[in-house]
């Protein structure tokens, strides 16, 4: 939420609300312009806030997400970097739902040696095959497996903006929270699916501001330009956790993902 100084002091005396502490961006989006700040206060979700985010797990809608994310923190949540607001999230998922684990669901593609005849298999689990199996009597098969499970124990990676990060240069900004939806259409469509994440990187108070001054660009340096800063300043979290087949035994990487739905699981 955009706050002036009797709003902040509301917030401030609201035990509810905390310092987030440093972002991983380290505020530098939010050095200039009429929203610049360089603390952040946030407090869990209410259910007031859960219903704009059932909305947007229903409708499949960032805005109403960054609408309950604006509701609970002290700046304007659609002026979040992408990386920043993601963080947020995932503060919000932890605080808001303490005792509630996430749930993870996927459908398991790993190949798994199998029994021609009664369908008996061996586990991918490490387990070692016996010498005397007879392999011509086994194939191949998808394991197909649907999978469901609770997330107890994950690593988080917060990746931060290094400390000696240069401010950017004119004509550049910070992808915001409020170009998400766009930046999805973007990159489904075929015309702008890998103009999309330099795109995201030219100043522009819309994405289809910064997509318009790109594609106007006369040569290629802006684009150069922005995909050199799409890998350099890339910033926010990543959870990761190992998940196994309940089936077939295989274990692997997986990436979790902090969305409007996340919340309900």
């Amino acid at each position: 939420m955009r706050c002036d100084k009797e709003q902040l002091k509301a917030i401030l005396a609201d035990s509810r609300y905390i310092d987030i502490g440093n972002l991983p961006s380290n505020f530098l989006p939010y050095k200039s312009g009429p929203d610049a700040f360089d603390k952040l206060y946030i407090r869990p979700f209410t259910v007031q806030e859960l219903k704009l985010v059932s909305t947007a797990a229903a409708l499949k809608e960032m805005k109403h997400l960054i609408r309950a994310v604006d509701m609970v923190i002290s700046a304007p949540a659609e002026w979040l970097s992408i990386g920043d607001f993601y963080y947020v999230l995932m503060w919000l998922r932890i605080h808001s739902f303490p005792k509630t684990p996430l749930v993870v669901s996927w459908t398991c593609q790993e190949k798994v040696l199998t029994n021609k005849k009664d369908g008996s298999f061996f586990f991918n689990d490490g387990s070692t095959i016996p010498e005397d199996a007879d392999l011509s009597e086994y194939e191949f098969r998808e394991c197909g497996t649907h999978n469901s499970e609770l997330i107890h124990m994950s690593d988080i990676e917060i990746i931060t903006l290094d400390d000696d990060f240069e401010p950017l240069l004119p004509g550049f900004d910070f992808p915001r929270a409020s170009h998400i939806e766009d930046i999805r259409a973007a990159v489904e469509n075929p015309e702008t699916r890998f103009l999309a994440s330099a795109a995201q990187w030219v100043a522009g108070a819309t994405f289809k501001e910064r997509l318009a001054t790109l594609e106007a660009q006369m040569d290629l340096d802006m684009f150069d330009t922005a995909s050199i800063l799409n890998e350099r300043a890339d910033h926010g979290v990543k959870e990761h956790m190992t998940i196994m087949c309940r089936h077939c035994r295989y274990g692997q990487p997986y990436t979790v993902t902090i969305d409007a739905l996340s919340f309900f699981r």
